[in-house]
């Protein structure tokens, strides 16, 4: 037992000794040491995650198709598509704001904001109508039913949607229509964006979650679309969104050289010059005048307009030149206002000079050139050219008012703004004889409304045979 016992003593003096001389070569290790070695981890981090990137961007290019050109059908459609919800008419169109600070928190918090106000309007309305006891059974129940019940309240109301401004409607060169275009706006607003724009300074598309978003909602919507046109479905299997990513970065570099002339622009125009935006950093916010760039797309619109109505009266009355030449000067045609409303088109702004008479027969015109279309493409493009929703008469004290158009045919000046001009300014309008546009809007509504009298009813008449100047084709 003697000789167990010492042996036991031996072993833990042995332990103790051992332990001794562990803690102490813990505190002889060198910092130095130490530092490298953590310093060597942290190099082989970094070194094992460029790896992973390097492996991850070798997979993305091997599994990768090449993008359509950018010059190709299905490419023009993609950019089409997205700058028409945006109301870009042209290359040159000004690309609108990118989002404020406001808006992109707007955007991000949607939900959070959604599910804040549905609590507040539950609080108001509990605080109203909560019992003064919930201890009882009865009282609980009853709450508890109030509060489904205002649930259900606000689930078929629906909550307030964000503010949202739309882009202004334009022709669109591909056949979106407008009904397409307000779905997709509603879309949007849906789900707590502003309005469509992107982040034009962002480097790449993931860089910013708004263009990202942005860019999905376009191209599903476009993929909608698509589907329904006469193209080859298997252009949906292409990198759509890269397609996207690639118009962004070209228009990174056009976002820079046009805000380049615009800050070039401020400096040289006084603050507040007319035609001139204010710099604002809310969208929108502007001098009163109509910018330049809207009362340019307004006139190329106007004109279009005027073309395909002169075109019309040609074809319908080849001998009535007195007739056709009224609609030449794309200044009789009505301007109209862009409505942000998205169920409503734009609305029509009447020249305050114009006879009511001269307007049906113009309205009666466009009518007649969409039947006189051969494709079904080109008539859907010229009635979105023609679209307008409400109509209202041009106000007296407009900024820049309609002129009226000189050597006219009296019958196309309204007759109540025509006898308040000043003598010297009725004359300077040169006025002609009536040429009878009663009689031409008849033979019109003849040619385009389905059984309106019909010339081979018996008792018919036809304006257009007791009028030697009228001649149909």
């Amino acid at each position: 037992m003697t000789t167990n016992h010492d042996h036991m003593d031996t072993s833990d003096s042995s332990s103790e000794s051992d332990n001794s001389y562990s803690s102490s070569s813990d505190e002889d290790v060198d910092p130095e040491l130490q530092e490298s070695s953590s310093h060597a981890k942290r190099k082989a981090r970094r070194a094992k995650e460029k790896a992973r990137n390097e492996k991850r961007k070798i997979s993305k290019i091997a599994e990768s198709r090449p993008l359509p050109h950018p010059a190709s059908a299905l490419s023009s459609s993609v950019t089409h598509f997205v700058k028409f919800m945006m109301g870009l008419e042209s290359s040159k169109s000004p690309l609108p704001p990118p989002p404020t600070k406001d808006e992109v928190s707007t955007w991000s918090n949607n939900i959070e904001n959604r599910k804040s106000d549905i609590t507040q309007q539950l609080s108001s309305a509990e605080h109203g109508s909560q019992p003064s006891d919930t201890t009882t059974k009865d009282n609980t129940a009853n709450s508890n039913f109030l509060r489904n019940e205002r649930l259900q309240k606000i689930r078929n109301e629906g909550l307030a949607p964000v503010s949202y401004t739309a882009a202004p409607e334009i022709l669109s060169c591909v056949g979106v229509s407008s009904q397409t275009k307000q779905m997709v706006d509603k879309e949007f607003q849906r789900k707590g964006f502003s309005r469509v724009t992107f982040e034009w300074s962002a480097k790449s598309l993931s860089a910013s979650g708004w263009n990202t978003a942005t860019a999905l909602i376009l191209i599903e919507n476009w993929s909608n679309w698509y589907k329904t046109q006469p193209q080859n479905l298997n252009d949906l299997k292409e990198d759509i969104q890269g397609i996207i990513e690639r118009w962004l970065r070209t228009m990174r570099t056009v976002y820079k050289q046009q805000s380049k002339l615009r800050n070039t622009s401020d400096t040289d125009s006084p603050e507040g010059a007319p035609g001139q935006s204010m710099n604002t950093d809310q969208p929108g916010e502007s001098v009163p005048q109509v910018p330049r760039h809207v009362l340019a797309r307004h006139r190329k619109e106007r004109k279009k307009i005027s073309e395909h109505r002169y075109l019309a009266a040609k074809k319908l009355f080849p001998k009535n030149t007195n007739f056709a030449i009224l609609f030449k000067d794309w200044r009789s045609v009505s301007d109209y206002e862009d409505n942000h409303d998205l169920t409503s088109p734009r609305i029509r702004v009447i020249p305050r000079w114009r006879s009511q008479t001269f307007t049906d027969v113009a309205h009666q015109l466009d009518v007649a050139a969409v039947k006189l279309q051969k494709s079904t493409q080109k008539r859907t493009n010229l009635t979105n050219l023609f679209l307008r929703g409400n109509s209202k008469d041009e106000s007296e004290d407009a900024d820049k008012p309609m002129e009226p158009l000189k050597k006219l045919p009296e019958d196309c000046y309204r007759k109540d703004y025509f006898d308040k001009l000043p003598v010297l300014d009725r004359r300077n309008l040169k006025v002609k004889d009536p040429i009878k546009l009663s009689d031409f809007l008849e033979s019109l509504k003849k040619l385009t409304v389905a059984g309106y009298m019909n010339t081979d009813e018996p008792g018919a008449t036809n304006p257009g045979a007791t009028n030697s100047n009228m001649n149909t084709a």
